[in-house]
């Protein structure tokens, strides 16, 4: 399997409160900086026979992601290029990961 193509784990930034009193924002919430882990990983299209299992139809930019070694941190979605993917099914064997993600609208 080649891992050719970089993809990003991300984690959306949490809600904070602004506690200095100098500041425009104070006693509001503001949402931090979004965490990104970056990976190599073999991307494909998803299978006919696999949209069928997930998605119960055939599902339109859905790809299939794998990794080397397993990827076990929470997450929210992952970005290939400029493009972000939610993960609809995902799969942890011995020693890798496969994500079934479906793009972003």
């Amino acid at each position: 399997m080649r891992c050719d193509t970089q993809i990003y784990f991300v984690t959306d930034g949490a809600q904070e409160l602004v506690t200095d009193p100098n500041s425009e924002a104070y006693g509001s919430y503001v949402t931090g900086k979004p965490k990104e882990v970056d990976r190599m990983a073999d991307v494909t299209d998803t299978q006919t026979s696999t949209q069928q299992l997930v998605y119960g139809k055939l599902q339109e930019a859905s790809r299939t992601v794998r990794l080397n070694g397993q990827y076990l941190e929470p997450f929210d979605h992952i970005r290939i290029g400029s493009v972000l993917y939610d993960v609809d099914a995902k799969r942890h064997l011995r020693h890798r990961s496969v994500f079934i993600c479906h793009e972003r609208r």
